[in-house]
């Protein structure tokens, strides 16, 4: 997956724009608030998923502007490929001029990594922070995993306002066996697939924490879980949801909501015997982000045989010219966009292609 233009128009501070990206690490660098993120968000859009920075699509349109496009060639299949997207009352997604349903069709199709600052809520935040990380990342290897969720979702919330129903109308508990039934085998293909890929994702992760850390700390992964663990079949997962759904029938309908299920999936990142959300320093929690990060991109490629792009947005900052030169080395091959305040020269030996952002404006390029 190669990225070979991207073209912006009235996309946040973004009036109309052309950025034509090296095959290999393009770095993208200016002032704080000057549009260096938005170049990686219009990228990071393409994957399918939703804005990195949470924004809503009216967010992303240019003030005073009734409309925002992006568009993007790459090189993909062996043959240049389009895709485009237009934000206005309407979303339009189009690949190959053929408009698509909606950007989750997107999905798999173009493949990205990304690390933003608040990829750090993966290992600080709360389990909605984990599970997303999860899906995102499941989502470019599986064509079928994106509908299991978004199926699950209209499941759990029609069960809950059943739920609510039921304190008042008590025949239709009947009704509940049926829902449950469905909760049970459409959500344990979802937390079957998520405990995969973390099993998958593990070693991977377990090698660049040790890396980053210069052999001195150990990290692994923990799947948080009342009804399957690391070892079971998906069929195992299905029958101990549907037998727990039934024990918690009581506590469910006296609250209202279903108490367990892929909505409730967590993990923990374990360094050294201890759980970095609760006693991980700053540093530790970054470096366990970032190697959740360059695992995906590692399992992707895998997975697939196809290098996803991967987007640093002021990732390296932070970290010493070592973790620096790891990372960039790590992802080596890999067609990189960075974003920085500084130039640093240490950074300039890397690229191969150098941008300056100012006030929306594609400035330089050496």
């Amino acid at each position: 997956m190669i990225l070979k233009k991207l073209k912006l128009k009235n996309f946040r501070n973004i009036k109309n724009e052309e950025l034509i990206p090296s095959e290999a690490v393009n770095i993208i660098y200016g002032e704080n608030a000057q549009g260096k993120t938005n170049l990686l968000e219009a990228i990071w859009l393409f994957s399918g998923n939703k804005s990195f920075r949470g924004s809503k699509d009216q967010n992303l349109i240019k003030f005073d502007e009734d409309f925002a496009k992006i568009e993007i060639d790459f090189f993909e299949d062996e043959r240049l490929q389009k895709a485009s997207i237009v934000f206005s009352e309407k979303k339009t997604v189009k690949l190959n001029e053929v408009k698509l349903e909606s950007v989750r069709k997107l999905n798999g199709k173009i493949l990205a990594v990304c690390f933003s600052p608040n990829e750090l809520s993966i290992i600080k935040g709360g389990p909605v922070n984990r599970r997303k990380y999860l899906d995102e990342a499941i989502i470019q290897i599986s064509n079928t995993y994106g509908k299991y969720v978004s199926f699950y979702d209209n499941l759990i919330k029609q069960r809950n306002a059943l739920l609510k129903d039921i304190k008042y109308h008590t025949d239709l508990f009947d009704m509940l066996e049926i829902w449950d039934e469905k909760i049970a085998k459409v959500g344990s293909v979802i937390s079957y697939q998520r405990k995969e890929y973390i099993k998958d994702v593990a070693d991977k992760v377990e090698e660049i924490y040790s890396d980053l850390s210069e052999g001195n700390e150990k990290a692994s992964i923990e799947i948080k879980s009342d009804y399957f663990d690391i070892s079971m079949t998906e069929e195992e997962i299905r029958k101990n949801f549907e037998r727990e759904l039934k024990r918690n029938l009581n506590y469910d309908v006296e609250t209202g909501n279903t108490s367990i299920g892929p909505h409730r999936d967590d993990f923990d990142f374990i360094i050294d015997n201890k759980n970095a959300k609760d006693f991980g320093s700053q540093g530790q929690q970054r470096c366990g982000a970032i190697s959740l990060k360059l695992g995906e991109a590692q399992l992707i490629y895998e997975k697939t045989k196809r290098k996803p792009m991967v987007l640093l947005d002021d990732v390296l900052s932070e970290l010493d010219l070592s973790r620096q030169n790891y990372i960039l080395t790590k992802i080596d091959k890999t067609q990189i966009f960075l974003t920085c305040c500084e130039l640093t020269e240490e950074l300039k030996k890397y690229a191969s292609n150098i941008v300056k952002i100012e006030e929306g404006k594609i400035c330089t390029s050496f």
